[in-house]
């Protein structure tokens, strides 16, 4: 008889909190049971690992290379996906239905004979029954928060890749740079020597010689100065890339020097209607939105339905009561928490036209610093350098005619030293602020 009321009570009863929810999809492909989810912890780590060796192993390891490995192992990342987990956790629980209690009473136990022979006794179920729909607001509202955490792994992700590629960058220029300043040496050592042969010679005076060694003096400082700072942007690489270390002389690579111009107004756009941290902000919103009507619907508490299957033993007799409990909202009517959420929702809505007015004015000023860069390395590589190489080939044709003193010589070197290096610290100036925009935009840049 019990096992027969209690069926019927749970056909009630799931009939009457029925939403059609679909059934959550936050936790797809996580075994049921902990152990499970540690084996499958433990093979994905070692995929990665696997993965990130592979990597390693490569003769070259150009910016792609990185920016796998820092997908993989940049504890940051890590960090934003297990937000993402545990918003998923929470949206999860938004969807279950509170859980019945069981109850056992005993009535009307004589006090001269302590048992359940002479008593009347009971067993019944009590489920809450959820109205107002606060159930289906907060569903709701955890469903837009997990999906603004996903929305801002890609926004973490954006900004590794930035950073990632600033720093490339910069090893790369290293690279470069110490190649040209051994490349300038070389020809300023051509020229002291000339210098030297001349001062020997008692056909100059002994500040030539001076003036061609203060050159490659200068020269190779610089060259010593650049050697030092690979170090420091190794040790920044490693960071990002989760402790994991690239030896600087296996990173590949040029930096470009032909970039397209970029429209900002149409970057504008990209960043108000595409950009994943915009997006995330957003959702916030709405979720916070939801949270309200949450708050509101709150105010209904819920109710209690009683089934219960009882014998007195005393008249030998079966009995089924059943009851319902209604709270009465007098005093507490959710007031105190309808406000948060409004005053919640309010700053959501604030921080994202914040957001959004923030990294428009950091585009404004990386898109300016990449296309005057930009501005710089056209002239520089089109109309400068050019003409510096061929003031120093005449002056160097001239000196050897004897028809032009060794101070043009000189200068012209000069001229052309300057170009050069101007020329490469240009180039890397546009590489790293089309890096920064990167981080605003992200792939829009290259489309």
């Amino acid at each position: 008889m019990l096992r027969s009321v209690c069926f019927i009570f749970f056909l009630v009863i799931t009939g009457c909190v029925s939403t059609g929810v679909r059934t959550p999809d936050y936790a797809s492909g996580l075994n049921g049971t902990d152990a499970g989810m540690s084996f499958a912890r433990a093979d994905e780590s070692s995929s990665r690992k696997a993965e990130i060796q592979v990597l390693l192993k490569k003769a070259e390891i150009g910016l792609e290379d990185l920016l796998r490995i820092a997908e993989l192992n940049n504890p940051e990342m890590r960090a934003a996906w297990n937000d993402v987990g545990a918003a998923a956790g929470r949206a999860w629980q938004a969807e279950l239905y509170p859980n019945p209690s069981l109850e056992f009473e005993a009535e009307g136990i004589p006090a001269n004979e302590v048992g359940l022979g002479r008593s009347e006794n009971k067993v019944a179920i009590v489920q809450p029954l959820i109205l107002g729909g606060r159930r289906s607001a907060a569903i709701s509202a955890a469903a837009a928060e997990h999906d603004a955490r996903s929305l801002l792994v890609q926004s973490k992700l954006r900004e590794v890749q930035s950073e990632l590629q600033r720093i490339h960058v910069e090893l790369v220029y290293l690279k470069q740079a110490i190649a040209l300043h051994s490349e300038l040496g070389d020809i300023a050592q051509e020229t002291l020597r000339v210098a030297k042969t001349r001062f020997g010679a008692k056909a100059a005076p002994e500040s030539e010689m001076i003036k061609s060694q203060i050159d490659v003096h200068e020269l190779e400082l610089g060259r010593r100065r650049l050697e030092r700072l690979p170090t420091a942007s190794s040790e920044q690489l490693t960071s990002l890339l989760g402790g994991v270390r690239v030896p600087v002389e296996t990173i590949g690579g040029r930096l470009p020097r032909e970039l397209p111009e970029l429209d900002i107004h149409r970057l504008q756009v990209a960043v108000r209607e595409r950009h994943p941290a915009v997006l995330a902000a957003n959702r916030d919103v709405e979720a916070a939105n939801w949270r309200i009507d949450q708050a509101k619907a709150e105010r209904i508490p819920d109710i209690g339905v009683r089934l219960a299957y009882g014998r007195d033993a005393a008249t030998d007799e079966d009995f089924v009561e059943a009851g319902i409990s209604i709270p009465l909202p007098l005093f507490n009517r959710n007031q105190g928490r309808i406000l948060e959420s409004r005053h919640i929702a309010s700053k959501a809505k604030s921080d994202a036209e914040s957001l959004v007015n923030n990294l428009l004015s950091e585009l404004a000023m990386s898109h300016a610093s990449y296309m005057i860069a930009r501005d710089e390395v056209k002239t520089l590589q089109k109309q400068i350098v050019p003409a510096a190489e061929k003031a120093f080939q005449q002056a160097k044709e001239g000196y050897q005619a004897g028809k032009i003193g060794f101070l043009d010589l000189l200068d012209a070197q000069r001229t052309l030293t300057r170009g050069q290096l101007s020329l490469l610290e240009s180039v890397k100036d546009m590489n790293v602020a089309r890096a920064n925009l990167w981080k605003i935009v992200g792939r829009e840049i290259e489309e």
